[in-house]
């Protein structure tokens, strides 16, 4: 059993900062179908750990470090003091203020390379600190032998008697060095290379730590400045087996590959030979692909679980997790979700029916009544109705069931194909109907798009609503494993509003937000005009391609931001015959379709020139309304086609 209010705290803690008690995620991690290829603990090369934003790199660097792995619940044995990670994540905001011109380069790269040796120092105290409560006598011995205090006396010419005075006495010298440095005073220059090289030799020359390896990672690299990424590129390039530096950062993030300088004469990382790539995106969309979607989907169920009470569900199976939370956020067909919504509304048909009724008179009163007993049929009928090879006979032969089984199949199939147009178009149509499309397991899954933060969002807002209607009391309990299904209807709502505030979050995406904001709202926009198209016979457009111009470098950075961010999503042009295979479909996030009402399913495209493109970005309000106006007419006088699925 758990408190309702301890639950919607625990699913409301998304991000892994959050999750961790010093550092330690290793009590709330759940281990993925593809734990080795993300098992950066044995890696031979400089990672590069790659993934979208709440792909999950913060909570795999945090598992895989001394923080976890060390943990005071864990029960290492020696051999886990042979690879260690040390987990670093800079404070980005403070690091690139260095370079604002409030100080001279020469003391902002030298205050950079002794906050880096400070920082990493600590994480170097730190593991042997956490070691201690495993290994007490080897850890002391090793103090001892390795003379490992009076090195760390010697390098930063402090006083200091034990590990525990260590951290707070390093991070004195730090706001003395941040001092002096704002008022151009000489200080003592560390070089991180050399002193973790003095540090980690000192440990290897004992018995414990013959064989350590340490692995330090730096994550949110993206952030740091590209003279502060060249810094740690030249670190990173004199890598060895016993001191590597990695990183970690956003996808489709601009990073820097020059090592030391951010000059075109200077040498770069070469990928492969100097470290090599882990991208977490990549890794599941090829599991998924591989026929392994039940495995992804419970591990995301176990994730929610774990957040939900972690003693009790840490040890579900993926199946396990899986069934429970299928049951809870149950999926019904569009069939049965259509059949439900209509018997609950009374006025919904008739208000169909009112759009059918240029029908009425071609097949008579008697045929037309049957429509309304067959929500799922008169819900399809408001879009097919308007195609060329729409047949009136087809419609009565399928009515009075004298059609042949080859016409009754083509006639269902274009229903299943259109149905989720019209649902889309009658929802977007007006404010009473309210068809809860976005609801279920496989559509959050769908809507989430491999972003753990985005799915438990989404399940905290359904939960949220679904106990709201159960109880107003904050101090009743519920036992999980028989917790009841959340309705479509609170599920829809949730989704709705999970959507809307992720686009409002996105102004704040730095250092383009508030570009990002007017491309998410724009194409939202035209892409709910084309759900509302008078004749629709491409159905569920929520994605572009572009076709003519040049792509100039503002219009490019506004597109890979889009990407780092994940406001688009990119996907490979495979469709089209003779095409450039470099050519790329960009899909908005279906995770912002429910806040506009449209699609979250990649199925049609618009194509936008760069020149309409740049408009759609632009800060010329009068070009875009011109635009979307003319967009918006064109989509009214679409004449009626075939409409496809003949």
């Amino acid at each position: 059993m758990i408190s309702i209010q301890n639950l919607l705290k625990n699913v409301s803690v998304a991000r892994a900062e959050f999750k961790a008690q010093n550092e330690s995620v290793f009590s709330s991690f759940v281990k993925p179908p593809f734990y080795e290829q993300i098992n950066i603990l044995n890696a031979q090369h400089s990672i590069a750990l790659v993934g979208g934003r709440g792909s999950g790199k913060t909570m795999y660097l945090k598992y895989f470090s001394h923080w976890s792995q060390l943990d005071i619940t864990a029960t290492p044995t020696t051999d886990s003091l042979k690879n260690v990670i040390l987990y670093w994540k800079p404070n980005t905001i403070f690091l690139r203020s260095l370079e604002r011109g409030w100080i001279e380069e020469k003391y902002a790269n030298q205050a950079f390379q002794s906050f880096v040796s400070i920082e990493i120092t600590k994480e170097v105290i730190s593991f042997l600190s956490n070691a201690l409560h495993h290994f007490p006598d080897d850890i002391l011995l090793v103090l001892e032998q390795s003379n490992f205090i009076k090195k760390i006396n010697q390098i930063f010419e402090l006083s200091i008697d034990s590990l525990q005075d260590a951290n707070i006495h390093l991070d004195l010298l730090m706001g003395e060095i941040s001092s002096k440095a704002l008022n151009e005073d000489n200080f003592k220059i560390l070089s991180p290379e050399n002193i973790i090289k003095i540090l980690v030799t000192s440990l290897t020359q004992t018995k414990l730590f013959k064989s350590l390896s340490i692995k330090i990672f730096i994550d949110e690299f993206e952030n740091l400045s590209i003279n502060q990424q060249s810094y740690i590129n030249g670190l990173r390039k004199h890598s060895n087996s016993m001191i590597s530096w990695n990183v970690a950062y956003k996808a489709f993030a601009t990073v820097s590959n020059y090592v030391y300088t951010n000059s075109p004469d200077s040498e770069q990382l070469q990928k492969q030979n100097d470290y090599r790539v882990i991208d977490i995106d990549n890794i599941i969309k090829n599991y998924h692909d591989k026929k392994n979607i039940r495995a992804i989907d419970g591990f995301f169920s176990k994730i929610l679980l774990v957040s939900i009470n972690k003693e009790q569900f840490l040890t579900y199976e993926f199946s396990e997790s899986l069934a429970l939370v299928s049951h809870i956020l149950k999926q019904n067909s569009l069939k049965e979700l259509v059949v439900k919504y209509s018997d609950s509304n009374k006025n919904f048909i008739p208000r169909v029916l009112k759009q059918l009724s240029d029908l009425k008179e071609p097949i008579g009163e008697e045929l037309f009544n049957k429509i309304g007993e067959n929500p799922y049929l008169a819900i399809s009928l408001t879009v097919i109705k308007k195609h060329n090879n729409f047949s009136i006979e087809t419609l009565k032969s399928y009515l009075d069931k004298t059609i042949d089984d080859v016409s009754k199949r083509k006639f269902e199939e274009k229903q299943n194909h259109y149905i989720p147009a019209a649902i889309y178009k009658l929802n977007i149509a007006s404010s009473y109907n309210n068809i809860p499309i976005y609801s279920g397991f496989d559509k959050f899954m769908t809507l989430c798009s491999g972003n753990v933060r985005h799915f438990l969002e989404l399940c905290y807002q359904s939960f949220q609503l679904y106990f709201a209607e159960q109880t107003n009391n904050e101090d009743d309990t519920i036992e999980i494993t028989s917790m009841k299904s959340i309705s479509s209807q609170l599920m829809h709502k949730g989704a709705t509003q999970t959507s809307e505030e992720l686009v409002k979050e996105v102004i704040s995406f730095a250092p383009m937000g508030q570009k990002l904001d007017m491309l998410v709202s724009r194409l939202g926009e035209l892409f709910r005009i084309s759900h509302q198209a008078d004749v629709i016979t491409e159905p569920e457009q929520n994605h572009f391609s572009l076709t003519t111009g040049t792509v100039d470098e503002k219009t490019q950075k506004i597109i890979s931001q889009a990407l780092c961010w994940n406001v688009l999503i990119e996907h490979r042009i495979t469709k089209e015959r003779d095409i450039d295979r470099s050519l790329k479909d960009y899909q908005l996030n279906p995770i912002y379709a429910p806040a506009f009402g449209i699609s979250y399913r990649k199925m049609h495209k618009v194509s936008f020139s760069v020149a309409n493109f740049q408009i759609i970005c632009g800060t010329d309000n009068h070009k875009w309304e011109n635009y979307r106006n003319i967009f918006e007419g064109n989509n009214a006088k679409i004449e009626p086609v075939q409409g496809g699925l003949l």
